[in-house]
C-alpha cells in the first residue's frame, strides 16, 4: 500500500513541477516596443543615451511613426553621422505637458564641435534643448518638429 501512495505522491509532485516549469518558460506576447522604455522621461532619456553613444540605429525607434515613414533607418543613420556636433552627455531635466498627449521635454545636453576653430574644438559646451513629444496610441514618440510653445 505504501508503494502506491508513494507513486501517487511522486506523480503529483512531478505534475506540479512540470506546471511550474512551463509557467516559468512562458513568454508574454511580443509587441513592436519590446525592450523599449514606456514612460515619457524614460523614453526621452533612452533616446539621448543612444545619441550620446552615437548609436543612431538605437535612437531611430523613438521617432514618430510618421517620421519613420518618410526617412528609413539607413538614411537616418547616414544623416546623423554627418552632423558636426558630438554629444557627450544628456540628461532630461524637466517636462511640461499641455495635455495628456503632448509634452515638451527639456534636456541638458553637453556637446563638442570638433570642426570649430582652433582652441574651441575641444571645449565642452552645454545647452538646454526643448523637444516635442507626442503620445500616439498610448506610446510616447519624439517628433523632430520645431517646438512652438516652450517652458513658461
Amino acid at each position: 500500500m505504501k508503494t502506491k501512495l508513494e507513486n501517487l505522491a511522486r506523480l503529483g509532485f512531478g505534475l506540479v513541477l512540470v506546471v511550474l516549469l512551463a509557467a516559468g518558460c512562458a513568454t508574454a506576447p511580443r509587441t513592436a516596443n519590446d525592450g523599449l522604455p514606456q514612460g515619457l522621461e524614460e523614453r526621452a532619456q533612452a533616446r539621448w543615451d543612444h545619441l550620446v553613444e552615437r548609436d543612431f540605429y538605437g535612437a531611430y525607434p523613438y521617432y514618430t511613426p510618421g517620421f519613420r515613414q518618410t526617412m528609413d533607418e539607413r538614411d537616418f543613420n547616414f544623416d546623423m553621422q554627418r552632423r558636426p556636433v558630438r554629444w557627450v552627455e544628456a540628461e532630461v531635466v524637466a517636462t511640461d505637458c499641455e495635455n495628456e498627449d503632448e509634452c515638451i521635454v527639456a534636456v541638458r545636453v553637453g556637446y563638442r564641435v570638433p570642426t570649430a576653430p582652433a582652441g574651441q574644438s575641444g571645449m565642452k559646451l552645454y545647452r538646454i534643448l526643448e523637444e516635442q513629444w507626442l503620445r500616439i496610441d498610448g506610446q510616447w514618440w519624439y517628433t523632430a518638429a520645431p517646438v512652438v510653445r516652450g517652458f513658461d
